[in-house]
């Protein structure tokens, strides 16, 4: 855990993510620090699904953001996602990990 804006605010934000837990759409898995390789390390990315069903892969830097529609790219950070996952903390584990880390900014 990388701490930023102080105690009250890290808080906050593990409170939040806790409270977004529990909603049935979201799933938080958490890849721990002392994982030293695994496919987040190559840059954040976003997969989404419109509501006509069409899938778009969003890639971020700096200075601006893409969005991607090619069916190799989705087909490859799809793959990336699911490796990560599996790389990931089970939902349980992770919720708890957040729980805990909560607890020592209080």
């Amino acid at each position: 855990m990388r701490p930023v804006g102080g105690a009250q605010a890290m808080a906050d934000q593990l409170e939040r993510l806790l409270e977004v837990d529990s909603e049935a759409r979201v799933t938080i898995q958490i890849v721990p620090f002392r994982t030293e390789q695994h496919p987040g390390l190559a840059g954040a990315f976003r997969l989404v699904r419109a509501d006509d069903g069409t899938d778009v892969l969003y890639l971020e830097h700096a200075q601006a953001g893409i969005l991607i529609q090619d069916s190799a790219d989705l087909k490859e950070f799809s793959e990336r996602f699911a490796d990560l996952r599996g790389a990931a903390l089970p939902p349980p584990e992770s919720r708890q990990l957040i729980e805990k880390v909560r607890g020592e900014f209080r």
